[in-house]
């Protein structure tokens, strides 16, 4: 199922990376990796693997994202002095990320992603998964527009002494055990028509 354009829970598992370029002088690396959804100020990172080029991290991170969003995966070098350095990148349109419709703990089915600097020269490959979950209840605000159009009314009862009424509706949405009151309410009003009707 593909996610909706809504704001969900996106879990990222990075499972491990392989034959991954060599950095450093000793022929080796000390990489680690930054998730980051494009637009976005939130970012999540792996811990640095110390001199390894096949790394193992299985750890799992939590990003709020949307369907439209684009997720940037960056795998970086640590360096003791002066900046980190690049050893390859990808980004995943998130549209192509599947949604489950509850939320579980068990990591879904990894994938081998290729990395590639920035001569996009291949630099090595990383393992992980990803799912869209819906955002917890108390957090979540599903935004729908609902149209109902009042259309008419027969067989009402006079209620006034004339022999009339003055009709009107209300219209309102319950909440679900797990979600906060909304309320609407709206009134349409015809004075003294026995018959009534709504356009």
């Amino acid at each position: 199922m593909r996610p909706a354009a809504v704001d969900m829970q996106l879990a990222l598992h990075a499972v491990a990376g392989r034959k991954l370029k060599a950095m450093d002088r000793g022929g080796t690396s000390d990489p680690y990796i930054t998730f980051q959804v494009l637009n976005r100020k939130e970012t999540c990172q792996t811990r640095v693997m110390s001199k390894n080029l096949n790394p193992e991290w299985n750890e799992t991170f939590v990003l709020t994202a949307s369907s439209r969003d684009v997720l940037s995966i960056c795998v970086w070098d640590k360096d003791l002095i002066g900046s980190d350095d690049l050893i390859g990148s990808f980004v995943i349109p998130l549209s192509s990320i599947t949604c489950d419709g509850e939320a579980t703990n068990a990591p879904p089915t990894s994938q081998w992603y290729t990395i590639r600097d920035k001569s996009q020269t291949l630099t090595g490959e990383i393992s992980l998964s990803m799912r869209f979950t819906p955002l917890p209840s108390q957090d979540r605000m599903m935004k729908a527009d609902l149209a109902i159009q009042a259309v008419r009314a027969r067989g009402l009862t006079a209620m006034d002494r004339s022999g009339t009424s003055d009709p009107y509706t209300t219209f309102r949405i319950e909440p679900s055990p797990n979600t906060a009151q909304v309320d609407i309410f709206s009134k349409v009003s015809l004075l003294h028509i026995y018959c009534t009707k709504w356009l």
